[in-house]
Formats: structure tokens, sequence, C-alpha cells
């Protein structure tokens, strides 16, 4: 009767809990759905609009370099032909251009392989000449060239527009400058023009039929949830908004989202699976049913621990006892070598090491006991060598060896040399403790020193110290650019909406800082809501080093102006942005950072959310 009555509310106290477990689950997943397709809608919009900008910053370069190309003819006669014809000539093409020319105000025209072209009828011309930058596909086909993108800016003398600097390249190009939007498996992408014509798209997918070359032609496929005109879309993407689509083509539900590319009304757009959501719904609802699963299992076993422990408390202490005996003698292990005798006597559990379980080794046999010793701690043997003539008493250092199970673990070697009168070492007598979980703790440490937790960025130490490195190895003329950015307002979100919202600020922050950035810069948090990055520009890019670096600048300021909202408050983050040039403003780290640092807080007194360059 006593083992019933313990038994019926442990029985009881599991029904219970399984019970509210299985409601919570059920309650859980019908609200999940929803609040799957609002994450994920957001979070793609998101994407879209960081692949937009990652793309826009792209063909701005080249946009960059042909305006510096231009700056070159400030002195050429644009009314001779003959002389432009011969300075584009001589001056040949620039970055992944197939070719650069300039054409007069007129529409008459040459390019780099001198070949005369007259762009007075084209729509790219008409728009650079008017003093705009632009671009466009396929405008070379009529002068015989293959299909191709050309990019347009402004040709200025005396802050008045006499022509205009083209360069084409090739659609290969544009997809090459596109790899980096890598889509989830299963998605599309289409590059297209406000007109609807495609200019690049995904090749071989089940979203986009073949027959369509025309995104609004495309809308003849749809089913969409709420009607929307093209008329509707084509004016909401003309004031540059991101717009979402939930249509059907078939049986397959999809989501398209439209980001403009602000380059001559190009924009992209993201197509993908609505089977993309459900995945992530299944894949939530499933992971809670597990754990839920979990939680009981681990909760039944709890109360039947904890009656056997109540029942054999004192059988346990004892095992207890035992076992920590055990335990003390496994970790150290006391040992005395004699030089002379070439004998090493160990005590303690030295059948970790050898299941025979010896405790004296000599002569040759030692040598035997020290092939235990890993490869790369080989030092330890020339140590133990030389130790006869060298004037240390005492030795500590870390080395691993190999245990009966054929694993190493590293050992703490603590020892102390017993000389003669003649100072010759004669014993060497100390210990060895089993250290490997602190070394491994340590050696994981080392690994994630360098690394923001939270952003996954560099940290502070670990930003310096590859900057440091950069400029102690650099030359004169080379050129960097030291940006110290702090987020305005944040303080505000952690305060009003919580360090949740607060975290995915700095998160959000961090992603953005990457897209701008290439893999060749650094880019660190350098504190709470402040970070850093380092620009290295290459040879080629020195000669427009100035606009890039200002590029830079406004993208931070632009990408990381959000707002932020948890459906009650809503706050508006910005950036704050100072600037150091290598080496006109320092040649050291500390010096670029102090002169960043200072013109940073100029920005932030003259209004925030923008850019100063220090001078």
């Amino acid at each position: 009767m006593k083992k019933l009555k313990v038994r019926i509310p442990v029985f009881l106290s599991v029904l219970v809990t399984v019970i509210i477990l299985v409601g919570i689950f059920l309650w859980f997943k019908s609200r999940t759905e929803q609040t799957i397709e609002n994450t994920t809608r957001i979070a793609l919009e998101e994407n879209t609009k960081s692949y937009a900008l990652n793309f826009y910053t792209k063909i701005n370069d080249q946009l960059l370099l042909l305006e510096n190309y231009g700056s070159t003819f400030g002195g050429i006669n644009m009314n001779d032909f003959s002389q432009i014809k011969a300075a584009v000539i001589s001056a040949g093409s620039t970055g992944i251009f197939d070719s650069v020319g300039v054409v007069n105000k007129q529409g008459r025209g040459v390019d780099s392989n001198g070949t005369e072209v007259d762009f007075s009828s084209l729509s790219f011309f008409k728009k650079a000449v008017q003093g705009k930058t632009a671009a466009d596909v396929s405008s070379l086909q009529k002068h015989g060239k293959d299909k191709s993108i050309v990019l347009a800016v402004p040709l200025t003398q005396n802050e008045n527009v006499e022509g205009v600097v083209f360069g084409s390249f090739s659609i290969d190009e544009l997809k090459k400058l596109a790899e980096s939007i890598e889509f989830i498996e299963g998605s599309a992408g289409v590059l297209f023009k406000d007109d609807g014509s495609f200019i690049v798209r995904t090749e071989k997918t089940e979203l986009i039929p073949d027959i369509v070359s025309n995104f609004y032609d495309f809308l003849m496929f749809w089913k969409v949830k709420e009607k929307i005109s093209a008329e509707k879309i084509s004016s909401d993407m003309a004031e540059e908004k991101v717009v979402t689509l939930f249509y059907q083509t078939g049986y397959r539900q999809n989501i398209a989202i439209l980001a403009p590319i602000k380059i001559s009304g190009w924009y992209l757009a993201f197509i993908v699976p609505q089977e993309v959501m459900n995945y992530q719904s299944r894949h939530i609802t499933g992971n809670v049913l597990v754990l839920e699963i979990a939680v009981s299992l681990s909760f039944l076993l709890i109360l039947i621990s904890l009656l056997y422990v109540l029942k054999n408390n004192e059988l346990m202490s004892r095992t207890n006892e035992k076992f920590r005996i055990v335990t003390n003698q496994n970790q150290t292990i006391v040992f005395d070598y004699d030089f002379e005798r070439r004998r090493l006597e160990l005590t303690g559990n030295v059948a970790i090491f050898n299941e025979d379980g010896a405790e004296i080794y000599e002569g040759d046999s030692i040598q035997s006991l020290l092939k235990l010793i890993h490869p790369e701690d080989s030092s330890f043997v020339r140590e133990m060598n030389s130790m006869r003539t060298d004037i240390q008493t005492s030795v500590i250092r870390e080395v691993r060896l190999r245990c009966v199970n054929g694993l190493f673990y590293w050992y703490r070697l603590k020892g102390s040399v017993v000389r003669n009168d003649s100072g010759l070492a004669v014993r060497f007598v100390g210990n060895l403790v089993n250290v490997d979980e602190e070394m491994n703790k340590e050696q994981l440490l080392q690994q994630r020193a360098e690394e923001d937790t939270l952003t996954g960025l560099l940290n502070k130490g670990a930003f310096e110290n590859y900057v440091s490195r950069i400029l102690a190895t650099s030359r004169n003329d080379d050129l960097f650019a030291f940006y110290i950015i702090d987020l305005d307002s944040f303080k505000k979100v952690n305060d009003t909406m919580g360090h949740l919202i607060g975290d995915k600020v700095l998160v959000d922050a961090a992603r953005n800082l990457n897209l701008i950035f290439s893999e060749n810069d650094y880019v660190g948090r350098i504190g709470g809501d402040e970070f850093a990055a380092f620009l290295r520009l290459s040879d080629d890019a020195k000669i427009v080093g100035e606009k890039i670096i200002e590029a830079k600048a406004s993208a931070i300021c632009s990408r990381l102006n959000e707002t932020y909202s948890d459906g009650i408050n809503e706050v508006t983050i910005s950036a704050s942005v100072g600037v150091a040039v290598y080496p006109q403003h320092g040649i050291k780290y500390s010096e670029l950072f102090k002169n960043a640092d200072g013109v940073l807080y100029k920005a932030k007194n003259s209004g925030k959310n923008q850019y100063k360059i220090f001078n």
C-alpha cells in the first residue's frame, strides 16, 4: 500500500504535466502560421533590399570610374571631334568595361576601339546629357556589337555638361557582379527595367516560365491573393517602394518581392515558393513538440531520480566518496627520475598509460614511455636531457600524453631538479596533473577571443590588432580609410523596447556593414553600439579613392537608417560616421582612431545621421 501511495502522486503529476504541455503545443501551433508568414515576409523583404543595395554599390563603383575617366577630358575641345577621338583612343579602357568612349552634345561619339557611334537618339544619352547617370541594355546592338550593358555619366567642363562618357560591358560581366546574390534553393531572381524587360534572370526554374520575356507579361500567369494591377505595381516601384506580391501558378503558391536598384529604373524581383514559410512553421512546431517530449521525459526522470536519491542517500554518499578518491588518484601521478641510474619510479594510477600498470621503468624501457608524448611536444624530451647541465631548478609546462585508450590528454608537469655539490642534476622529482579540461577551454577561448559573440564581427582587440598589422607593413603610397560608426538613438531602443530589440538592431547593423564592405576590409564592434571599419583600397581604385571613401560613408548612413517597432513603441535608428584617411590623417592606429572619433562627434553635434571626414 505504501508503494501504491507513493506512485499515485507521481503518476498524477506526470499526467497533468503532459496534458498541460499538449495544450500549450496545440495553442502554439494554431498561432504559429500567421506569425511565421509575417516574420518570413519581413526577413525576405530585408534580404531583397540588402541584395539590391549590394548590387547598386557594385554598379556605382563602375560609375565612379567613368566619372574619373571623364575628368581627364577637362582640357579637350568638345567641338573638335578629331581631338576627342585622339584623346579617347589614347586613354584606352578602364575597369570591367569592354570599351569606354566619349560623345559630344550632338550625339557623335567614339569608343576606345576607335569605332565612331551616333547616340543622338538613344535614351541613355539623352538622360546623361541632361546631367544624370544612366544605364541601359542592348543599346549598342545597332552599332554592330553584342548585347551589352551600357553605363553613362555626364562630362562636365567649367560646371557645364559638354558631353557624355559611356562604358559598355557584357551581360556575363553583369552576372559576375551579381554573383554575391545567393538566392535560397528553389527560389528565383530577376533583374528587370521599369518597362518590364528582363536584364538578368535565374535559369531553369519552374517559378518563371521560359515563354515569358517581360515582367508585366508574367502577371497573366498570376492568381494574386489581393488583386493588384500592373499600373499599381509600376506606380509603387516608381516611388522606390518595396512591393510584396502573393500569387499562384498552377497549384503552387509563391511570394515575389520587388526592390528598386536606384539605377535608371532597374529593379530586383526575388521569388520564393510558399513552401518556405510552411517549412518554417512545420520546423518550429516540430521542434517545440520534441522539446516538450524531452521536458516531459526529463521531468519524469527527475522525479524517479529524486525518489531513488531519498531512499539511498547513505549509499550514494559512500559511492560519491569512493568516486572522489578514485578521481583524485587518476588525476595526479607522482614521479621520481634518477639521472645516474636511468631509473623512473611512478606512484599513482599509472594504468592510464600502461595496461600492465608498470610503476618502475629502467634503461631502454624509459624510451617506450617517452613515445607516449605527442609529436608536437617532442621538445620536452630535449628539455629533460638538458636538465643535467642547465642551471634551472624547477620546471612547469604542459605536455600531451597518449593514454591506453589511444587518445592524447593534456598533463601539467611540475617538478624540481635535485643537484649534488658539483651542481650536477642527480634526480628530478615532481608530479603530473591532468589539466585536459582546462587546456581545452583555453584553446576554445583563444579561438573565440577574436569574435564578438553577438554580431560575429571582430571584437575591439582583434580589430585593433589586424589594423595595426596592416599599418605596420604599409607603404607611403597605400590608401586606407578608417571609419568609426555610432548608432543614434540606440539607448532609446533599449529603454523603450528592451534589450532583445536592441540586440536585433546591433545584429542588423553588423549584417549591413558586412554588405557595404568587402572581404578584404575589416569590420569590428568596438563598443556597445559603436562599430569600426577599415577600408583597403586596391591600386586600381586609388584614382577614385576619395569618391569611394565618401560613397561607403554615405552607404553606411543610408543603410543603417531603419525604424524599429514592437507594436507599441517606434524608434528610428540612424548612424553618425567619422572618417580618417591614411596617410594624410595618421599613420598609426591611435592617430586614425583619434581623428575619426573626433569628427564622429562633430557629425553627432551637427544633427546626426551624417558623416564627416577629418580635415
